[in-house]
């Protein structure tokens, strides 16, 4: 564990992006070249990223949003179709079902974990359910095993908000590997980023060839295609999207993605040590199943109850540690209980989830002693809530 650096007052980012000299390097390589949108760069990182998940497939997007839309879209998920969705996630999961004019049939998630439970999934299903769409939340990978039985049984199809996932693993499984589809973020505060930026990964060439399509106005040659073969025709074949992942995304990723174990490896140390200072401390801890590897993109503990929450972020924040909430329930926001019924008493572990966590700062470049400074703040505001 970091030796504690307390003495005096510190200031550390909840969050700060780790884009080095070599994506600085990619970038700039990739501003000289013919293609800065869709090209070889975007090429390169999407089969380098299939490759790290063990799928066939990888196609870039603009991100995980437009990748969720476009991975329904694909599906033939649209108007008239339900689509089993946890109640405590980001937005961004139930906006993209809800383009599709598919309705989404919120479910309450298991309360050590905050991931949709499989019990409860089989209660929600009806004759028009057509998915089910886990979230691998905080970066731990929902029970893909369990919820491919589920589809397998009812003849449901299976996509992946795997936003906080991309290192994440279960048992025998990868994001990707037993469902349709999977979506991926490269947000500004994800493991890899370059801004705005996304993906799907599937193990189906068909869907493949749909998403690239669909994430390019439905245009059956690319640009670089048409490039590469000296012919500028090409012909719309549906209705698509302005979805796709360009070049210079791509570059500041490509460099990211060959140090993502030296990274994960990084965080994982923090972890460790925060695990081992916060064990006596008052704190539910992440809880990570047996069998499964946490990408460790988020570590959110929680507190007895909200107004303890909120005393305890402020106290921390006052000490110059960034903190955040991830996340409010579904049913909490405006939106979805005004226009779309949700009532916190009927998703009690997602509302108490909500209420009651609080996101530390996690990220490789975090030094020893920040690490140090966040630990002996957070105990010492624990002792004062608590």
């Amino acid at each position: 564990m970091p030796s504690a650096t307390t003495d005096r007052y510190m200031k550390v980012d909840f969050y700060r992006h780790n884009l080095d000299d070599a994506c600085i390097a990619s970038l700039v390589g990739a501003t000289k070249q013919i293609f800065i949108s869709t090209g070889p760069k975007t090429q390169e990182f999407e089969a380098a990223f299939a490759v790290y998940l063990g799928v066939p497939h990888a196609v870039g997007t603009m991100s995980c949003t437009h990748s969720l839309y476009l991975a329904w879209r694909a599906l033939k998920v649209g108007v008239g179709d339900e689509v089993i969705v946890p109640a405590m996630t980001f937005v961004a999961t139930i906006e993209a079902l809800m383009l599709t004019g598919a309705a989404p049939v919120f479910t309450d998630v298991d309360l050590r974990s905050g991931i949709l439970d499989p019990a409860a999934v089989e209660e929600k299903i009806t004759p028009r359910t057509k998915a089910i769409c886990p979230v691998h939340l905080y970066g731990t990978m929902a029970p893909m095993d369990r919820f491919r039985a589920i589809a397998d049984k009812h003849a449901l199809l299976l996509v992946e908000d795997s936003a906080h996932c991309v290192e994440g693993r279960g048992p025998g499984f990868a994001p990707g590997a037993l469902s349709d589809a999977a979506a991926f973020s490269f947000y500004a505060t994800k493991n890899i980023t370059c801004g705005e930026g996304g993906a799907v990964a599937t193990r189906h060439a068909e869907v493949a060839h749909k998403l690239k399509l669909l994430r390019n106005h439905g245009i059956n040659r690319t640009a670089i295609e048409r490039f590469n073969d000296k012919v500028s025709g090409y012909d719309v074949e549906e209705s698509g999207f302005k979805s796709n992942m360009y070049d210079l995304q791509a570059a500041l990723l490509i460099p990211q993605l060959a140090k993502i174990d030296v990274n994960y490896a990084r965080r994982a140390a923090i972890v460790q040590s925060y695990n081992d200072a916060f064990k006596d401390a008052g704190l539910i801890l992440p809880y990570v199943p047996p069998g499964h590897k946490s990408a460790l993109h988020l570590y959110t503990v929680r507190l007895p109850d909200e107004q303890k929450r909120d005393k305890f972020m402020v106290a921390l924040t006052a000490q110059g540690v960034g903190c955040t909430v991830n996340y409010r329930p579904l049913s909490s926001l405006t939106f979805f209980h005004t226009q779309l019924g949700m009532r916190d008493e009927d998703y009690p572990h997602a509302t108490a989830i909500g209420a009651t966590t609080v996101s530390l700062p996690l990220y490789p470049n975090l030094t020893d002693d920040e690490v140090a400074y966040v630990i002996d703040s957070v105990r010492k505001t624990a002792r004062n809530v608590l």
